[in-house]
């Protein structure tokens, strides 16, 4: 199995079984990836705090099988917080809205670079003001054009 480390947003997470989390993740370099993390609801030290709740930049360790979709994530630490998306009802609707929109678009293992820089950005924009939808719908055209 390779191992992995990149920095990603998470997209989506879902409990599975007694302690395990189905994650999708954003990666730049690697684009949509989705794993499991095995006991991560039970670990404080491998995914403590905020390490698998959405609009928070991350670092992620995880190992890949060859010929597999699903990763078996080992570790997930915050780089960035954005804080001010929690701020605001319709704020956090926005982001969550791209959250969502995002992670149906893309195509799994698609490398996307300048979707994870606009992701990044318009998180960033949102945290930092009011939201505006010229900003929601600048990011949503631009998403659409990366997927043709």
């Amino acid at each position: 199995m390779d191992e992995v480390r990149s920095q990603a947003f998470l997209l989506r997470a879902r409990a599975y079984g007694e302690s395990d989390v189905i994650a999708v993740f954003l990666s730049a370099e690697h684009g949509k990836v989705s794993g499991i993390a095995r006991g991560a609801r039970r670990s404080r030290r491998r995914f403590g705090g905020a390490a698998l709740q959405p609009f928070h930049e991350l670092e992620i360790r995880y190992k890949r099988r060859p010929h597999s979709e699903l990763v078996f994530l080992q570790e997930s630490r915050v780089l960035t917080d954005f804080e001010g998306l929690a701020a605001d009802v319709a704020t956090f609707a926005w982001a969550s809205y791209l959250t969502e929109l995002t992670e149906v678009v893309l195509p799994a293992a698609d490398p996307c670079p300048d979707v994870y820089e606009l992701y990044r950005e318009t998180l960033g924009r949102l945290a930092a003001s009011e939201p505006t939808t010229a900003t929601c719908h600048y990011f949503t055209l631009r998403l659409l054009e990366h997927a043709g």
